[in-house]
């Protein structure tokens, strides 16, 4: 336990570090820019708190995988990390960050994976959002969300899983979603009991 990233800084050519299912605590300090080499960082299920530093997302241009999950940060959602062109999985679910979504996130081209889970995001759905083609995941459930789901969602043309369930979005599945129903979308959970209308045969699970 204790404090990591002093000794991670002092290794400039790292590329993975996965060091997830611990108990290592403290903050993800600024000086995480200096390992430009990374491609890997895993720290899922941790004790790490304070904010998510900007620079992780606007010095770390080789990052293909990030996960945060499971740790005890709080703040917002930096709009850096939509600078991570290279970034194909980003987990960032059940962390304590709350605030909007920032639109930013709508540039990961390579993303496939985009987990929010389980904290206290507010606001909308950005539309921009609509601009990951390459997404096969997309997972907002639990967090405070309002608004109308945006139809610009139907052009993530890979989506296998969009999970919406546990939030305070209402109005109708737009039905450039259900075109995506049942190849390649598989999965689409909303809160179809009360707050939101699907149309016939498009979600598979309803909340709420």
């Amino acid at each position: 336990s204790g404090s990591l990233f002093d000794h991670l800084v002092q290794m400039p050519l790292l590329e993975i570090a996965d060091v997830a299912n611990n108990r290592f605590s403290g903050s993800i300090p600024a000086s995480v820019a200096s390992l430009g080499q990374l491609k890997t960082l895993l720290l899922t299920s941790n004790l790490f708190s304070g904010n998510i530093p900007a620079a992780l997302g606007s010095l770390l241009p080789s990052l293909q995988q990030l996960a945060l999950s499971g740790n005890r940060f709080e703040g917002l959602i930096p709009s850096t990390l939509g600078q991570l062109s290279s970034l194909t999985y980003l987990d960032m679910g059940r962390c304590g960050l709350s605030g909007p979504i920032p639109s930013e996130l709508g540039q990961l081209s390579q993303l496939t994976h985009l987990n929010l889970a389980q904290q206290t995001i507010t606001g909308f759905i950005p539309r921009e959002l609509g601009s990951l083609t390459s997404i096969e995941k997309l997972i907002l459930t639990q967090n405070n969300l309002r608004g109308n789901i945006p139809s610009e969602l139907g052009m993530c043309e890979n989506l296998q899983v969009l999970d919406l369930m546990i939030n305070n979005i209402g109005g109708s599945v737009p039905l450039e979603i259900c075109a995506l129903r049942p190849d390649p979308l598989g999965s689409l959970s909303t809160d179809c009991r009360s707050q939101v209308t699907c149309p016939a045969d498009c979600c598979t699970a309803c909340g709420r």
